[in-house]
């Protein structure tokens, strides 16, 4: 069989593969689920922290931002979130180099969170993190990753008490765990060429005892690895649930669409949670941002005759929570443009 590492090296990879395709798809795409997550997140919603730092994370429905995917999932641990507390370790162990210096300590307290909760792959790894300087946590974790079907995990526990190194060899344990890793799915050629040779190491009384093993090992996942593998839709159940108990008032207005003001320019207006921005195309050029805080906004922008700040505030909704006029400090009013939808 393939060493330790590059065993661990596949598993990782299809882990990864698997995690990001679980997803299904959501009206409007990414871009719509970023926008959701984001209103959840600034109400301190910690599941949606966690997932808005995975599209962060992975540049799904917005740019890559590693700096900004640690903080959210740093402010999910809050809520004591063990897949954001899983992430946080990755981080502190040198994932995304530069967007927080590495620490090793850091990383295994916050794995080790995540592995107590029951999520398989930071157990897998925290086994890892203990591996040459303890062997019983290295097995504990290991065995505890396994008995979820972490199939990576099975690998190295086939490999340890086959070869003796790490461990007494121990040719019964190897075979029980060779056979639930391959449990339920066909045998590739040179695995099939291992367990051949295994079995002609062994007696007819060893198989037997690995036989009474495997009948007696109980192999579930735990919710947080379940969890974890619905990958994005994971993020998409959350928001459906969560947009239907948070009151209205809560969420920031919803600005996007197109503008007019009475001083006669057309607005087109973008937005991502609390902020947003604006560009004018005549008859002046005009460009600006925004924030939104409760029905309060403030402005700056950028035109032909100079530069600007500017307050004011959201003074009429909709039903659905759109704005339909902005009144600001200085007396100019904005409204939103009867051809907007």
């Amino acid at each position: 069989m393939a060493n330790v590492k590059s065993l661990i090296r596949i598993s990782v990879l299809v882990t990864t593969i698997l995690v990001l395709n679980s997803g299904v798809a959501i009206a409007g795409g990414n871009e719509v689920l970023f926008e959701q997550l984001t209103r959840l997140a600034q109400i301190k919603d910690h599941q949606a922290q966690y997932h808005l730092g995975m599209l962060y994370n992975n540049g799904l429905g917005t740019s890559k931002n590693p700096k900004l995917a640690f903080e959210l999932f740093l402010k999910s641990t809050q809520g004591n979130h063990p897949l954001a507390a899983y992430k946080v370790g990755c981080y502190y162990s040198g994932q995304f180099r530069g967007a927080v210096d590495v620490d090793k300590e850091k990383a295994l307290a916050y794995k080790l969170t995540s592995a107590k909760a029951g999520y398989a792959r930071a157990q897998h790894d925290v086994a890892f993190m203990y591996f040459g300087h303890n062997e019983s946590e290295t097995l504990k974790w290991l065995k505890s990753a396994a008995r979820q079907g972490y199939r990576a995990s099975l690998d190295v526990l086939v490999n340890l008490y086959y070869k003796g190194d790490f461990v007494e060899q121990d040719l019964v344990q190897s075979y029980a765990y060779f056979q639930l890793r391959f449990r339920d799915i066909p045998l590739p050629g040179d695995a099939d060429r291992f367990l051949n040779d295994l079995k002609e190491a062994m007696t007819v009384e060893e198989i037997e005892e690995a036989s009474d093993l495997i009948s007696a090992f109980e192999q579930k996942p735990t919710q947080v690895t379940l969890d974890a593998n619905k990958g994005i839709s994971l993020a998409i159940e959350h928001v459906h649930t969560a947009l239907k108990s948070i009151p209205t008032e809560m969420m920031p207005p919803k600005l996007a669409g197109v503008w007019n003001s009475d001083h006669g320019y057309i607005y087109k207006i973008e937005q991502r949670g609390e902020d947003f921005s604006w560009e004018v195309d005549s008859p002046i050029t005009e460009s600006g941002s925004g924030t939104i805080i409760n029905r309060d906004v403030s402005t700056s922008w950028q035109n032909n005759d100079g530069s600007g700040k500017g307050s004011g505030i959201i003074s009429s909704v909709d039903d659905n929570n759109r704005a339909l006029r902005i009144e600001m400090s200085n007396g100019t009013v904005f409204f939103r443009s009867l051809v907007d939808p």
